[in-house]
């Protein structure tokens, strides 16, 4: 089964494209590409009016998010306390080892 994007206007098979979400399976109007697109080009016109916003999630949170037994308090403990720290004003890559060595020292 294939349907038309509304991004590019190329038909394509129902596979590439995401669902709505939320317990539905409709597939959404755009593709995957298309949408990806969309997404990266809202945050680049949204980082312009909050610069304060950081440009990506540090490696270490990318490394904390694989590990299979970080249940979601961790991670959301994580992810609070590294957005305060970009907030007052850390780097990236600061805040990111910040905010997973305080984790660890909850843990303790």
């Amino acid at each position: 089964m294939s349907k038309i994007c509304t991004g590019c206007h190329i038909p394509k098979d129902i596979s590439e494209y995401g669902t709505t979400g939320r317990g539905s399976n409709k597939p959404k109007a755009r593709c995957k590409a298309c949408d990806s697109a969309y997404a990266m080009a809202w945050k680049k016109r949204n980082r312009a009016k909050n610069p304060s916003l950081p440009k990506e999630k540090p490696i270490m949170f990318k490394k904390l998010k694989a590990i299979p037994e970080l249940d979601t308090i961790h991670y959301k403990e994580f992810e609070l306390r590294y957005d305060k720290l970009i907030l007052k004003g850390y780097s990236i890559q600061e805040a990111g080892i910040l905010a997973s060595k305080m984790v660890e020292q909850d843990d303790e």
